[in-house]
């Protein structure tokens, strides 16, 4: 409930771009609330939505059935191609973290394969990524840092960053992000957006700022 609420009523992910996309990545998609966000917002968009937690995507699938438009992967999004271990540090549903090394003092371990951006694109056939949504409970860290593969054929990241979980989140997402023009602050989420993706508004905003 608390996701719908951030989500639907608080419109936490509603920032408008200049650019009606047409492919989006939903990265720690969880039950699916942000991907069917997305979907009636821009119904003609391809949106990817991954998972790896084997209950929260059994719902995920269920909740996106009748769009079309969203393909639902059991996959984590990392910074390499392997296999992962899914951890349950306590934070219920919406907290469950990947990893490579085992963690003793959680439960709940369950094995995933992951993929990183670049491997994404090419097995879907992504020219680009207009919106890419990542939430995926500190490992932003390990996608970030491998992001010069990717990152030039991004258009706006949303991102929650997850510094209190793993040291270095924030650091290593700036850091792959630095050609990005304009940032905007909703919620718990950090935009960012190039410069052919901000609106007038946008725009205008910037140069007071300069100004």
């Amino acid at each position: 409930m608390l996701t719908f609420v951030h989500v639907f009523l608080r419109g936490e992910y509603d920032v408008d771009i200049a650019k009606t996309p047409t492919v989006i990545v939903d990265a720690g998609a969880n039950i699916g609330l942000t991907s069917i966000f997305y979907a009636n917002k821009y119904p003609d968009a391809k949106i990817i939505a991954l998972e790896p937690e084997s209950s929260n995507f059994a719902l995920l699938k269920k909740n996106v059935a009748p769009y079309r438009n969203i393909l639902a992967v059991n996959k984590a999004l990392w910074g390499e191609n392997t296999t992962l271990e899914i951890v349950d540090p306590g934070l219920n549903k919406w907290g469950f973290q990947t990893c490579k090394h085992k963690d003793e003092n959680a439960v709940g371990k369950e094995a995933i394969e992951s993929i990183t951006i670049d491997r994404l694109m090419h097995d879907y056939m992504l020219s680009h990524i207009d919106i890419l949504k990542i939430d995926i409970e500190g490992a932003e860290k390990e996608v970030c840092e491998s992001a010069s593969a990717w990152i030039g054929k991004v258009g706006m990241m949303a991102i929650e960053l997850h510094d209190r979980h793993k040291t270095g989140c924030s650091r290593s997402f700036y850091n792959a992000t630095n050609g990005f023009d304009a940032e905007i602050h909703r919620g718990e989420n950090v935009f960012v957006l190039k410069r052919s993706y901000m609106t007038k508004d946008m725009l205008n905003a910037s140069l007071k700022r300069l100004g």
